[in-house]
């Protein structure tokens, strides 16, 4: 466990005395033994949640391709355009 500790450690760039690897130690089992008490509950015949708000339609409706003039949209809003190509400063 205390290896764990040193690889979240260095994955978040961040250093640890003895002292708090000792209380994330703890703290980390102490979370992973309240996430094994799921292993105690029956879930048999419990249908799995796909997501916690089951509707019966999509609420974003149908992924369609749709006609888009792209251009047309890019022109109206650029701030300046030179034979259909976007003018943008001089980047050095």
């Amino acid at each position: 466990m205390k290896a764990d500790i040193d690889q979240l450690a260095k994955f978040a760039c961040i250093r640890f005395s003895e002292e708090e690897k000792a209380i994330f130690q703890q703290q980390l089992q102490d979370m992973i033994g309240y996430c094994s008490k799921l292993d105690a509950i029956d879930t048999e015949g419990v249908e799995p949640l796909l997501h916690t708000f089951e509707q019966e339609d999509n609420v974003w409706g149908g992924d369609e391709p749709a006609a888009c003039d792209g251009l047309k949209m890019l022109e109206q809003n650029a701030p300046e355009m030179r034979d259909g190509q976007l003018v943008v400063p001089k980047v050095l």
